[in-house]
C-alpha cells in the first residue's frame, strides 16, 4: 500500500536510540454543529531512514506498542 506522508522520529527502545520513518495517511474534517471535528489517521510501514529498507516485523510490532500514541499525537499536531 502507498502512504501519501512520512514522519521521521528519534526514539529510544530497550536502552538504543535511533531513527525511524513512519508512513500514513491522514484524513480530517471540520467541526459543524451535529458533529465534532475529526482525525482519520492510517498508519503504515516502518522505515530506517539510513538503509531505506522497512523494519523487521518483530521492531515494527514493538514500536508501534510502545509509540502508536506518541505517533498519531504528532501527525495530528503536523496537520
Amino acid at each position: 500500500m502507498t502512504y501519501a506522508n512520512a514522519l521521521t522520529f528519534e526514539i529510544t527502545l530497550r536502552g538504543c536510540e535511533f531513527a525511524v520513518s513512519l508512513e500514513y495517511d491522514f484524513e480530517s474534517g471540520e467541526a459543524t454543529r451535529t458533529d465534532p471535528s475529526y482525525f482519520d489517521i492510517d498508519l503504515g510501514d516502518i522505515w530506517n531512514p539510513k538503509t531505506l529498507k522497512r523494519v523487521s516485523k518483530r521492531l515494527s510490532v514493538a514500536l508501534m506498542g510502545e509509540y502508536e500514541e506518541y505517533f498519531t499525537d504528532r501527525i495530528q499536531e503536523q496537520h
